[in-house]
């Protein structure tokens, strides 16, 4: 279902079909509403003040600027440029003129959980790549990181093409090798988790709960 059709808004804009048409049509709804009546516009304030939404975009931006970013690979698979992460500034603006259009929709002074949720959802689905997969399965894994088989697994795709990808994320500071706390006869197998940067984006937004929290679901 599209986003639309779970806010209840389907039937309003039938040519709205694919999720990532949404946010364009959202916004020309809203262009056509103050058309149709410019007052209307004017009696409505939407503030961000003392709400987390500033912070909640920001880090929404930072995430799928990761999830996006392609490193550029020649045939041998070495590096053409330095990897950079995109800035996420151009998709902070998106998401925040979203959220703004959303609160004149339905008619609220500030942006309501709804609207946090719809606004994840449409970042989600702007950043959906392979390598945000990769991103999520990290984010809801074990404390010490996930293994390249386990990622495979998970992915239902050889562990080669995911250890190649991961090599790109290596490049990206999005995650780093860790080693098992458990020792085992043998070669140990490297982890990988998230850098601390985005540790902190992932734990921000949800992804990845505490350590207490892991812990106490074990528990549980």
């Amino acid at each position: 279902d599209s986003v639309l059709e779970e806010i209840g808004y389907g039937n309003d804009m039938p040519k709205l079909v694919e999720q990532r048409s949404v946010v364009w049509g959202l916004m020309d709804h809203i262009i056509n509403r103050i058309k149709d009546d410019p007052i209307w516009v004017q009696t409505k304030t939407v503030s961000f003040k003392n709400s987390d939404m500033p912070q909640y975009i920001e880090d929404l931006s930072n995430w799928v600027s990761y999830a996006r970013t392609v490193v550029q690979r020649d045939r041998d698979k070495q590096l053409l440029f330095r990897p950079r992460s995109e800035y996420g500034t151009r998709v902070m603006k998106q998401l925040t003129k979203v959220a703004i259009a959303l609160s004149l929709l339905f008619d609220e002074s500030f942006p309501s959980i709804k609207i946090k949720g719809i606004i994840r959802k449409i970042a989600l689905d702007s950043g959906y790549s392979f390598q945000q997969e990769i991103m999520l399965h990290v984010a809801h894994g074990s404390l010490q990181g996930l293994a390249i088989p386990e990622l495979a697994n998970l992915l239902n795709i050889s562990s080669t093409h995911v250890l190649n990808r991961i090599r790109d994320m290596q490049e990206l500071g999005i995650v780093y090798p860790t080693t098992s706390p458990i020792r085992r006869p043998g070669n140990q197998a490297h982890y990988f988790a998230f850098t601390k940067e985005l540790y902190a984006i992932s734990k921000s937004l949800g992804f990845t709960k505490t350590m207490t929290e892991k812990y106490s679901r074990r528990l549980s």
